[in-house]
């Protein structure tokens, strides 16, 4: 489980006992990784790892400026051609 934290940020204590029980309960590892560029850093991780499948959560709707660019699911399968990426539906 890959979480991309802005330069100089880091999820709470809090955050990060949730990531690392979901991490734990999905039966990967959590890694944290620095990055502006979510799809970018994302993309270096799978292809360090040799990953052939991205789960994520269900993205949050693009508002403003964002709605002319690509979404990140987009962005993600076009940097990880041959990755199969899936989107879960958040309840």
């Amino acid at each position: 489980m890959l979480y991309v934290a802005p330069p100089a940020s880091r999820p709470s204590d809090e955050e990060l006992e949730i990531l690392r029980r979901l991490a734990s309960t999905l039966g990967a590892a959590y890694l944290q990784e620095e990055g502006d560029d979510v799809a970018a850093t994302a993309g270096r991780v799978a292809q360090e790892r040799d990953t052939t499948y991205v789960l994520m959560g269900q993205p949050r709707p693009a508002t403003g400026l964002r709605r002319l660019s690509h979404s990140l699911p987009e962005k993600l399968m076009e940097r990880m051609p041959g990755v199969d990426v899936r989107i879960v539906a958040d309840r």
